[in-house]
């Protein structure tokens, strides 16, 4: 096989038959499954995110509960058809997509053995966890891909920079954090990658300054639409009800007879005082927490939501809910990072610890949760309008079969988790040439820096699940056959033999 250290990328496909074998496997792949899946899951899955989405897409909005960036999708794609069907087929052609283009570059760079080469085509292309991510009217597979695209560029800009990949990789970055704020550590990632490229230091500090500039526009615009629907300047509302909901994880454990707040946060403390006093369910992130750590956030009975009736006699779940939402996010935002930091101990004992928990035993939660995405709960006149769903209903057949091919997940999750910080500490304690060889080292490391700072990010200001890691897990997982495949190649022993990844990308 050619190496394809002097093809593009498209070149090294077309021109090398394996490649052209596996991208016609591909194809195939993808007009039999894809069809056969939709003829057993007839209709798309929806959730309360989806609620929020298509509602956000419906009437046109520029800010909402969720980033605006796949309502606006939703919206994009309506321009070309309403069909519930094309809008499910066109994220798993996206999806399917950002795999091609990740498996050849692996390809390209790498050269991996044939056992590592099938391992990830299956992982990728016949994994049943993605159809149905696909199928869901949520943000999750259109993330995923994106933020696939995105990580590939930041690759290929260590190894063969261009000067238009600073702005593709820019672009990509922009579209994945109006999408989900998951990423926003990405620009952290796209700095380091830059930094450690061989590129002029002028085009470096241009590239750097273009994703600053990209991301900066997008939250000064964002602020600036808060302000306009909710007279409150603020970037995400979301952020002050989620903080203020992991503050009041710690409820059960902290001592609520606090007369030192500012006086604006009192009639809240107040409401939570109450709340926790009284018998109340017990929740933790562990268990009993049937909203995967949004519980706070979304149960009626919650002083979060009780203090919004207070103030605005109205719920988010109306037209013009949105305002009533972001209208009480600063007291939320200023309260919950009161008690987190007047109770730091306690805080990462019952939130970041068990989230560290979760983060590597993630729940599948909606993954299998038939009562929530199986049935027509969420089929409201968004739905309907938008999507024209006149029905929605999936067989007892066909979701038990989903939930047996899916319920493993968690624990592979797991497995992948260990064996990729396993295999990369070794890789880096690995006293031989390894080391010497940027072309391995320097993508290993951004993909350590990923995954410690996606751990970081979600076990301190989220509740990890398992859609939430679709990236992590297929990146780590990938680097994980590099590594130990690579380690193997160069061990003390087989040092005379000619390596097979890596040692040929100047």
């Amino acid at each position: 096989m050619s190496t394809g250290n002097n093809l593009g990328l498209l070149s090294f496909i077309l021109k090398d038959s394996s490649n052209r074998y596996l991208l016609w496997l591909i194809g195939i792949i993808v007009m039999l499954i894809w069809p056969l899946f939709k003829m057993i899951y007839p209709y798309p899955n929806l959730s309360l995110d989806s609620y929020f989405y298509i509602h956000a897409a419906a009437y046109k909005l520029t800010v909402h509960i969720w980033p605006i960036g796949y309502s606006w999708f939703i919206r994009l794609s309506g321009f070309l058809s309403h069909s519930h069907l094309f809008f499910v087929t066109l994220q798993y052609l996206l999806l399917q997509f950002s795999f091609v283009v990740f498996f050849f570059t692996i390809q390209y760079f790498y050269r991996p053995g044939k056992m590592s080469t099938i391992i990830l085509f299956v992982f990728l292309f016949l994994n049943p966890l993605f159809f149905y991510t696909c199928n869901v009217i949520m943000a999750d597979a259109a993330f995923t891909a994106i933020s696939l695209l995105w990580i590939t560029q930041l690759i290929w800009i260590i190894q063969q920079p261009k000067t238009s990949m600073l702005i593709s990789q820019a672009l990509l970055l922009l579209v994945a954090f109006t999408i989900r704020y998951h990423a926003m550590y990405y620009p952290i990632l796209a700095i380091l990658a830059i930094a450690i490229s061989k590129q002029k230091i002028w085009l470096k500090l241009a590239g750097i300054a273009i994703q600053i500039c990209l991301v900066g526009l997008f939250v000064i615009y964002t602020s600036n639409e808060n302000k306009k629907a909710s007279g409150q300047m603020q970037f995400s509302a979301f952020g002050g009800w989620k903080l203020a909901n992991n503050a009041l994880y710690l409820g059960d454990y902290i001592d609520q007879a606090d007369t030192l707040m500012s006086a604006n946060l009192l009639p809240l403390q107040q409401m939570v005082k109450q709340y926790f006093l009284a018998r109340h369910p017990p929740i933790d992130l562990l268990s009993h927490d049937d909203l995967n750590g949004g519980y706070y956030m979304f149960k009626r009975t919650s002083p979060l939501k009780q203090y919004m009736y207070l103030i605005y006699r109205h719920d988010y779940f109306s037209k013009d809910g949105y305002q009533y939402f972001a209208g009480v996010a600063p007291v939320l935002n200023e309260y919950g990072s009161y008690i987190i930091k007047k109770h730091p101990a306690a805080f990462v004992n019952h939130f970041v610890v068990p989230n560290l928990y979760r983060y590597l035993y993630p729940p599948a939660e909606n993954y299998v949760l038939a009562s929530m995405f199986d049935l027509d709960y969420f089929l409201t006149d968004f739905s309907t309008n938008w999507f024209y769903l006149s029905a929605f209903s999936t067989s007892p057949k066909s979701i038990r079969i989903k939930h047996q091919l899916l319920k493993l997940w968690p624990t592979i999750a797991l497995i992948i988790h260990f064996v990729y910080l396993f295999s990369t500490v070794i890789f880096l304690l690995y006293r031989t040439k390894i080391l010497a060889n940027r072309n391995v080292l320097y993508p290993a490391l951004l993909i350590l820096c990923l995954w410690l700072m996606d751990a970081a990010f979600n076990c301190i200001t989220s509740a990890p699940v398992l859609r939430y890691q679709l990236l992590v897990l297929i990146v780590a997982g990938t680097f994980t056959l590099i590594v130990v495949e690579y380690m193997l190649k160069n061990a003390p022993s087989n040092n005379t033999s000619v390596p097979n990844i890596a040692t040929t990308v100047e």
